[in-house]
This record gives structure tokens, sequence and C-alpha cells, in this order.
């Protein structure tokens, strides 16, 4: 297989619309699952369904973001400074605050984050590449 210069595997387009994948759906499993994950995660129920569906906001608007066929740079990176201030926040939960989540919440929430990370990356790639 042949690699070119410059150019990464995945386009921005892609990673976003990923991310709004992954967005969407983590966002709708918090929301409509908060009853039955409250006890699991150690998150208030009231809390998890409004996390829910703040994740499944954020997931539609970066679903718009990525429609048109050349991404505006300005929303791209908007997106990423929202990843990291979700990489950030969650480090900051779980080596602050671990006690607030329970062992099984730390690790949905440390994966989770680790998701976040990798897309942020693959956008600024995306951004590096597009320009």
């Amino acid at each position: 297989m042949e690699e070119t210069k410059g150019t990464s595997m995945l386009p921005l387009r892609t990673v976003l619309r990923a991310n709004a994948a992954f967005s969407l759906l983590s966002g709708t499993i918090l929301a409509a699952g908060s009853t039955a994950l409250d006890d699991v995660l150690g998150i208030p129920t009231f809390w998890l369904a409004t996390l829910g569906v703040g994740v499944v906001a954020f997931g539609l608007i970066v679903r718009r973001i990525s429609e048109p066929d050349q991404v505006r740079r300005g929303s791209a990176l908007l997106v990423v400074g929202a990843d990291i201030a979700w990489v950030i926040g969650t480090a900051v939960v779980l080596l602050g605050f671990p006690e607030l989540l329970s062992v099984a919440g730390r690790w949905t929430f440390g994966i989770i984050g680790l998701f976040v990370l990798d897309f942020a990356l693959l956008q600024v790639l995306g951004l590096k590449d597009a320009a």
C-alpha cells in the first residue's frame, strides 16, 4: 500500500462524522439509560440524563458541521476545543475527585475520554492536511 506524505488516512469530515456518531450513541445511552446506570456509574440519574442530552446535542452540532463538502476550519477547531475540554474535565474528575464515580464509572469515563482524545488528535491531523 502506497502512503502519500502529508495525508492522514482519515479526512477531517470522516473523523467529524465518527465523532458525531460516537457522541450520539453514547449520549443516547447515558440519557435513556440514566435510571439503570446511576448506581453502576455512581452518578445520580438527573446528572446522567442531563449529561446525555448535552452529549447528544454536541453530536448533532458536530454532524451539522461535517455536512459541507469543505468543512469550515473555525467550526472544526471549536469541536477540537470542546473535545479537549471534555478530556481535561475527565482527567480532573478521575484524578482529583475519583470518589465521585464508582469503579465502573471511572473506567467508563476514562475509556470515553480516550476515545474523545483520539477524535481530537485525528481532527487536528485532518485540519493540518486540509490546510
